[in-house]
């Protein structure tokens, strides 16, 4: 498979009734409370549970669905697509799985979307950190360290990313004493962005609104790698990388 979109579909080729998808950056802190859904499948037009929801409306990112009705959809049934690109900017750009929700409520069926403020107490997600490795591993073959490192101060996704990246790697150096993301040479963090990065990056970001919106976003990240760390019994020590705060 090229990719987890075509990795989606495949999996609906296996032989279950159901699947649960669970995105590589989403951590189901509550193994019950997810399980406890699969009695909403006791009602037969129910498609699907999204845990997660994406603005309000039902996505992937950790979705248990009835396999039987995603086989139902014309093919790719998840992955994501335009609409309408004639039309562009006011096409449709829908993300892995909105299609099928919307096609799955055209024909009757349900996929049952649980609240934020639930589906927040008991699942954390660090939204693009496999994103950010991705970027840099095309972004330096075609364009050169040099570059990618460049445009990482003006763009909030890639620092947020980075950043969570780093918490990851604490958490998982501590339960299994390896690199986590490292690059060719095995630098931990090297294959997204190291401490030394993000603070190079963020040294120029001193006061105003986007300091205040880093120091907020890396607060909630902070507090999602707690409660991780907390279950998992294990203390993590976790570095400052504005300059702010150094």
């Amino acid at each position: 498979m090229g990719d987890f979109m075509e990795f989606y579909d495949a999996a609906l080729h296996e032989e279950c009734d159901f699947l649960f998808f669970l995105d590589a950056d989403t951590f189901v802190l509550n193994g019950d409370w997810a399980g406890s859904y699969f009695e909403a499948f006791e009602d037969p037009s129910v498609a699907a549970v999204s845990l997660v929801p994406r603005k309000g409306m039902p996505a992937i990112f950790a979705l248990l669905c009835r396999v039987e009705s995603y086989r139902a959809l014309p093919a790719p049934r998840l992955a994501c697509r335009y609409e309408f690109p004639e039309n562009w900017p006011h096409g449709l750009n829908l993300q892995p799985g909105d299609f099928a929700a919307r096609e799955l409520a055209r024909s009757g069926k349900v996929v049952v979307n649980v609240a934020a403020d639930e589906s927040m107490r008991h699942i954390v997600n660090f939204r693009g950190t496999t994103g950010i490795r991705a970027i840099r591993e095309h972004m330096t073959r075609g364009c050169g360290e040099p570059a990618f490192l460049q445009s990482i101060a003006g763009n909030r996704a890639y620092v947020v990313a980075g950043h969570d990246n780093v918490l990851l790697g604490r958490l998982y150096e501590a339960l299994y004493g390896e690199p986590f993301a490292p690059d060719a040479a095995g630098r931990p963090l090297g294959g997204s962005l190291t401490v030394a990065d993000l603070r190079r990056a963020l040294s120029g970001v001193c006061e105003g609104e986007q300091l205040e919106w880093l120091r907020a976003r890396f607060e909630q990240s902070r507090r999602n790698i707690s409660r991780m760390a907390a279950q998992e019994g294990v203390a993590l020590s976790i570095p400052s990388v504005l300059a702010s705060e150094t």
